[in-house]
């Protein structure tokens, strides 16, 4: 993979680490699991992402043998306080805090952040400035980043009382795998119909969860426990 390792320092402004000691370090997190990513990239920009993407979908699509190809993959890490071995793959890591990690905007309802802010560091401001505070930190918070508490939907101590993480989300800006950047959030039925018709790589990802849940509506009601949190699966 060493080759791969010098095209993405060719595309990525910010750091791509491919030394032992590196690798070793970003081959664990919180957890008691252990898995050796080839690559990691500390990022400058969200533009540092959408090449990052793009690079890895063109390869992905070029690529011949089945070996390499199932390493051809992008995990994302905060500070890799999660405890099942959410931020750790045998491909890419992609690592937000002290790269991308700003406090954007605070409204008188809202904040806007990147997903390497720490919890700790948000809910201090928040404090500081409008005596409020976001209910659903983990323990972790001191440490823990908010894009990985978006991606394992965590909770803490007050999430019995006010919910977990999903329920504290009104819209989050990704980057798909051929670099298109998208808005995901609640839709009403024409919001979604203008989706569905669209015929780029979003519009084929809202029709595909579109079928998915109407073929599976009987399943999902079924099989959906009756709990306060659940992180496990997709919220379906």
């Amino acid at each position: 993979m060493e080759k791969f390792v010098e095209e993405l320092r060719k595309i990525i402004k910010g750091k791509v680490l491919g030394d032992d000691a590196s690798l070793d370090h970003y081959s664990k997190d919180g957890s008691v699991f252990a898995i050796r990513p080839w690559a990691v990239v500390l990022p400058s920009s969200k533009e540092d992402i959408i090449n990052l993407t793009k690079w890895l979908n063109d390869i992905k699509q070029k690529e011949s043998d089945p070996e390499i190809k199932k390493h051809l993959s992008l995990t994302c890490r905060g500070k890799a306080t999660d405890q099942t071995g959410g931020p750790i793959n045998d491909g890419i890591i992609v690592r937000f805090p002290k790269f991308i990690d700003k406090i954007l905007e605070i409204g008188p309802d809202f904040v806007r952040v990147e997903p390497g802010v720490i919890w700790g560091d948000l809910n201090k401001k928040l404090e500081t400035e409008q005596n409020r505070f976001i209910p659903c930190y983990p323990a972790s918070a001191n440490f823990a980043s908010i894009g990985g508490s978006v991606a394992n939907n965590c909770g803490g101590e007050k999430t019995v009382k006010y919910g977990s993480m999903r329920n504290w989300v009104l819209a989050l800006k990704i980057i798909l795998d051929n670099g298109q950047e998208v808005e995901l959030k609640e839709l009403n039925k024409d919001e979604i119909t203008k989706k569905l018709a669209q015929k780029d790589s979003e519009g084929k990802i809202y029709r595909q969860i579109v079928k998915l849940l109407d073929s599976n509506q009987d399943l999902i009601k079924t099989i959906k426990p009756d709990v306060n949190k659940i992180s496990t699966g997709y919220g379906l």
